[in-house]
């Protein structure tokens, strides 16, 4: 609830911003996201922005990126056809 908040009162780069800093991210893992448009940002953000449960937060990030760029959501499943 409180993620949706923030979510209609910021835009995606002030977001992204958070979530670069909060999760301590590399260069070559920013470089990548600000790569992305930003309906690919806010995809790789869905699923949280704060990483939970990993050992590298740059690595978690690329995965992420890697699934959204292939057409999948950030965890790497298929997303409905209407979605995709």
């Amino acid at each position: 609830v409180v993620m949706s908040r923030v979510r209609q009162l910021i835009d995606t780069s002030e977001l992204l911003l958070i979530f670069i800093d909060i999760n301590h991210l590399d260069s070559s893992a920013q470089a990548q996201l600000f790569a992305l448009t930003a309906e690919q940002q806010q995809a790789v953000m869905d699923p949280g922005i704060y990483l939970q449960n990993v050992r590298n937060p740059n690595t978690a990030v690329i995965s992420r990126i890697n699934n959204v760029l292939t057409g999948r959501d950030a965890f790497g499943k298929h997303l409905p056809a209407s979605a995709a």
